[in-house]
C-alpha cells in the first residue's frame, strides 16, 4: 500500500523491470523515477521530517553478459552450400520416368472421360507415351487404347471421320497386342468393335468382339451394333436385328430423346421389310416430334410406306400429303409426288395421280425413271390405253443399254424387269407384235439377251401363226404377203431359240430350245426350212435323255418328212408315235388319218373298210382327257371325222360329227367349210326322203311322214346356208374374205337357193 496519502498512488503490484543492460535498477512502479525527479525540482529535502521518504529502489545483481552471436556469415555460407547441393542433387531428386509416363496416361485418361474433351492435348500426351515404349512396354497397350479413344471422340464430333475411325481402330487393335489391364479389356472390345464396324470390317468379327464387349458408358450401343450388322448384312437377320433393337431401347437413358427416335425408327423398318406392318406401326406411334424433328419426318415416310403395304391407299396419300407440304420434307420432292401419285392411282384418282406424276417428271433422276415406268404400267391395265405404254418404257429405258446401267431404288431392276416382261407377254396376246418386239428389245436392257431372246423368239413365232391365220383370211397378193411374212417371223423365231440353246446352259435346257427352233422351222414350210428343221432335231436326240423329249422329236422328223413328200418316212415315224403314254400320239394319230386318206384304194369296197379302220382309230382322239391335253388335235379330228363321214356318204354320221365339231369349236378354221358340208348332209338327206315320198307302192301315211321330215331337214339346210351365206358376205364387205372361201360363198348361195 502507499505511505503517503498525500499522493496518488498505484495499487498495482510491483513490477520488476530490467533496464538496459548492466543498470541493475528497478522500481515498484514504472513512473517512479518521473516522481522522485518531480519531487526534486520542487524542492523536497530528502530529510525533512514533514516529508516521509518512500522505500528507496530495489537493487538486483547485475545479470552476467550474454555473448553476442554474429550469425548471418555462417548461414549466408550454409545457404550457398544448400544451394549448389539442390544443384547438383537435381537430376536425382525428380520422380521416376515410369511414374511420369503413369501420370501423363492418368492425366490422359480423365481429360477423354469429360462431357468435352480436350482431345489434342490427350492425343500429345498419348503420344508421348508412345516415345517411351521402347524404355516402358507395359505401358504400349494403355497408351494405344486411350490413343484410339481420343480418336473416337474426335471422329464422334466431326463431319468428315472416316480417317479417325482408321486410326482408332489401328490403335485399339495394337492394344489388344500389347494387352490392357483387366478392367479395360471389355471396353477396349467394345471400341474396338465399334471401330471395326465403322470401317466397313468383317460383320462376324465385330459380332465376335461384341460377345465379350461390355462399356457401362454405352450399354444401350453395343446393341445397337448388333442391331446394324443383322440388318445391314448380305443375308440380313431381320428377326435378331428386331431383338437387338428392342434390348437397345431398354437400355437408353430417359433423356437420349434423340437416341431413342432412332432406335424405334429403326425398329420401325425392320418390321417393315418382314412385312410385319403392325409392329411397324406400333414403332412409328413412339416417335414424337419434340424427341427430333427431322427423325419424326422421316417416321412419316414409314408411316406412308406401311398404309402402301396395306393397300390404305387412302391414308398413305395423306401421309404424303403431310410430307408435301413441309418446307424441306425428309425425302425429295420429285420421290413425295412419285409416291402420292402412284397413292392416287391405286385409290381410284387415275385425273390427281397424272397431276402428281407430271410433277415427279419434272425432277431428275430416280424419281422421273420410276414415274415414267408407273404410266407404263397405268397404260398396259387399260385395254384401251395399252398402246400408248411403249412410248413410256422407252422413255424410262432410254440410257440404259446393259442391266448395271438400271440403279433406281424406288422401282427396283427386278421390278422392272418383271414389268417389261408383262408388257412383251400382253402386247402378244393382244396381237400387238410389233410392241410386244420392241419390249423384248427393252428387256435385253434391263435383263441381259437371255430371257428376252426366249421372249422374242415366242414373240416372233405368235407373230407367225397370226400372219399365217390371216393369210388363209385374205386373198389375192395380200394373202401371198402374209404367207411370206409369216415365213420370215418363223425363221426369225428359228435364229431365236437357236442362239437361246447357249453351251454354257444344261444339255436340257439347249435341246429344249433347239426343238423349239425345229417347231418353228417346220411352220415355213419351204424345202430349205425343213431340212434345217431335221438338223435341229438330230442335235436335240443327242443332247437329250429325256423319254418325253424323243418323243416329240420322232414326231417333229415325221412332219418335216411329211412336208417333204418323203412319205414313207413320215407313216413310219408316226406310227412310231402311236404307242401309249406319247406325248404326240392324238397329233399323229390326226396326221397319219391325213397321209392315209390320200392313198387310193383299187375298189370302192376297200376304200370303204380304209375309211371305216382311219375313223375308228381317229375317234380315239374325241376322248375328253385328249381335249383337255391336246385342244388343237381333238378339235381337228373332230372335223375331219366328219369329213371322212361326207366322202363314205354317210350322211346322218357326217351330220353326227359336224354338227358336233361345230359346236365344240366354233372358231375353228374349218368352221366354214363344215358348216357347207353339214348343209349339203341335210340336203342329201332330204333327197332320199323325197324318193321316199314319190314311191307310190308305199302307203300314204309314210310317205306323209317321209314328207314330213324331208320339209323338215331342207328346212335346217336352209338355215344352215342362210347363216354361212350372211357370214361370208359380211367377210366380203370387211374385205377379209379369203380366196379359199370365195368359191364357197357362190356355193353356198346356190345351196341356199336349192333347198
Amino acid at each position: 500500500m502507499c505511505q503517503n496519502p498525500s499522493l496518488e498512488c498505484d495499487d498495482r503490484p510491483v513490477v520488476s523491470l530490467r533496464g538496459r543492460a548492466g543498470d541493475g535498477l528497478a522500481f515498484a512502479d514504472p513512473g517512479m523515477g518521473s516522481l522522485m525527479a518531480t519531487q526534486s525540482a520542487h524542492g523536497f529535502p530528502p530529510n525533512d521530517p514533514a516529508y516521509t521518504q518512500p522505500p528507496g529502489p530495489q537493487y538486483y545483481p547485475p545479470a552476467p553478459r550474454q555473448p553476442r552471436i554474429v550469425w548471418p556469415w555462417p548461414v549466408f555460407l550454409l545457404g550457398l552450400v544448400a544451394l549448389a547441393a539442390v544443384w547438383i542433387g537435381r537430376p536425382y531428386w525428380r520422380p521416376a520416368d515410369g511414374d511420369r509416363i503413369q501420370r501423363d496416361l492418368n492425366e490422359m485418361r480423365n481429360l477423354l472421360s469429360r462431357g468435352t474433351p480436350d482431345v489434342t492435348r490427350a492425343m500429345t500426351l498419348g503420344r508421348k507415351a508412345l516415345d517411351s515404349g521402347s524404355k516402358f512396354p507395359q505401358f504400349v497397350g494403355e497408351a494405344h487404347f486411350l490413343l484410339g479413344w481420343a480418336h473416337v471422340r474426335k471422329a464422334e464430333e466431326s463431319s468428315d471421320a472416316e480417317a479417325d475411325w482408321k486410326e482408332a481402330r489401328k490403335h485399339f487393335e495394337q492394344a489388344e497386342l500389347g494387352g490392357v489391364a483387366e478392367a479395360d479389356q471389355p471396353r477396349l472390345a467394345f471400341r474396338l468393335a465399334k471401330a471395326l464396324h465403322r470401317t466397313g470390317a468383317d460383320p462376324k468379327l465385330v459380332l465376335e468382339k461384341l460377345q465379350k464387349a461390355d462399356d457401362a458408358e454405352f450399354p444401350a450401343e453395343r446393341w445397337q451394333i448388333i442391331a446394324e450388322i443383322h440388318a445391314n448384312s448380305p443375308e440380313p437377320n431381320l428377326a435378331e436385328a428386331i431383338a437387338a433393337t428392342k434390348a437397345q431401347i431398354q437400355l437408353i437413358g430417359p433423356n437420349d430423346f434423340k437416341i431413342r427416335a432412332q432406335a424405334y425408327y429403326r425398329l420401325a423398318d425392320l418390321h417393315l421389310r418382314k412385312n410385319e406392318m403392325k409392329y411397324a406401326l406400333e414403332a412409328l406411334q413412339e416417335i414424337r416430334a419434340t424427341d427430333s424433328p427431322e427423325i419424326y419426318d422421316s417416321s412419316r415416310v414409314l408411316v406412308a410406306r406401311c398404309e402402301q403395304a396395306n393397300h390404305r391407299y387412302a391414308q398413305a396419300a395423306q401421309a404424303w400429303e403431310q410430307l408435301r407440304a413441309k418446307s424441306k420434307p425428309p425425302v425429295d420432292k420429285g420421290v413425295i409426288a412419285y409416291e402420292l401419285g402412284y397413292c392416287y392411282w391405286k385409290a381410284g384418282r387415275a385425273d390427281d395421280a397424272r397431276k402428281a406424276w407430271n410433277e415427279a417428271q419434272g425432277s431428275n433422276g430416280e424419281a422421273a425413271q420410276a414415274t415414267q415406268l408407273r404410266l407404263a404400267e397405268m397404260q398396259l391395265a387399260d385395254a384401251t390405253g395399252r398402246p400408248r405404254a411403249a412410248a413410256y418404257f422407252e422413255e424410262a429405258l432410254k440410257d440404259v443399254r446393259k442391266p448395271a446401267d438400271y440403279r433406281n431404288s424406288l422401282y427396283p431392276l427386278a421390278q422392272a424387269r418383271q414389268l417389261v416382261e408383262k408388257a412383251c407377254q400382253d402386247f402378244r396376246m393382244a396381237g400387238d407384235f410389233a410392241s410386244a418386239g420392241k419390249m423384248a428389245d427393252l428387256l435385253t436392257r434391263v435383263s441381259g439377251p437371255g430371257r428376252s431372246r426366249e421372249l422374242a423368239a415366242a414373240t416372233a413365232a405368235s407373230w407367225g401363226v397370226n400372219l399365217q391365220a390371216d393369210a388363209k383370211k385374205l386373198s389375192g397378193q395380200a394373202a401371198e404377203h402374209a404367207l411370206e411374212e409369216a415365213n420370215k417371223q418363223f425363221r426369225l423365231a428359228t435364229t431365236l431359240a437357236t442362239e437361246a440353246a447357249t453351251a454354257d446352259r444344261p444339255p436340257a435346257e439347249q435341246a429344249e430350245w433347239l426343238l423349239k427352233a425345229a417347231k418353228y422351222s417346220v411352220r415355213c414350210s419351204e424345202k430349205e426350212d425343213l431340212q434345217t428343221a431335221v438338223g435341229l432335231l438330230d442335235r436335240v436326240l443327242k443332247l437329250s435323255t429325256d423319254g418325253k423329249i424323243e418323243g416329240e422329236v420322232m414326231y417333229y422328223k415325221a412332219v418335216a418328212h411329211d412336208h417333204l413328200n418323203e412319205r414313207e418316212k413320215a407313216i413310219e415315224g408316226y406310227k412310231s408315235c402311236l404307242q401309249a403314254g406319247h406325248p404326240c400320239q392324238a397329233k399323229a394319230r390326226h396326221e397319219l388319218a391325213l397321209l392315209m386318206l390320200d392313198e387310193p384304194a383299187p375298189t370302192r369296197e376297200e376304200q370303204q373298210r380304209k375309211l371305216e379302220q382311219i375313223s375308228e382309230e381317229l375317234a380315239k382322239n374325241l376322248d375328253p382327257s385328249i381335249r383337255e391335253t391336246d385342244h388343237e388335235a381333238a378339235e381337228r379330228s373332230a372335223y375331219l371325222l366328219g369329213h371322212i363321214a361326207y366322202k363314205s356318204r354317210d350322211w346322218l354320221k357326217a351330220e353326227t360329227h359336224l354338227a358336233r365339231a361345230l359346236r365344240e369349236f366354233p372358231n375353228s378354221d374349218e368352221a366354214a367349210n363344215s358348216q357347207f358340208l353339214l348343209g349339203r348332209c341335210y340336203w342329201f338327206q332330204a333327197g332320199k326322203e323325197s324318193q321316199t315320198t314319190h314311191n307310190s307302192q308305199l302307203p300314204e301315211i309314210e310317205r306323209n311322214a317321209s314328207k314330213k321330215r324331208m320339209q323338215e331337214l331342207l328346212k335346217k339346210g336352209v338355215d344352215v346356208f342362210e347363216h354361212l351365206e350372211d357370214e361370208l358376205l359380211k367377210r366380203e364387205r370387211e374385205q377379209k374374205l379369203s380366196d379359199a372361201h370365195r368359191p364357197l360363198l357362190r356355193q353356198s348361195s346356190f345351196a341356199n337357193a336349192e333347198c
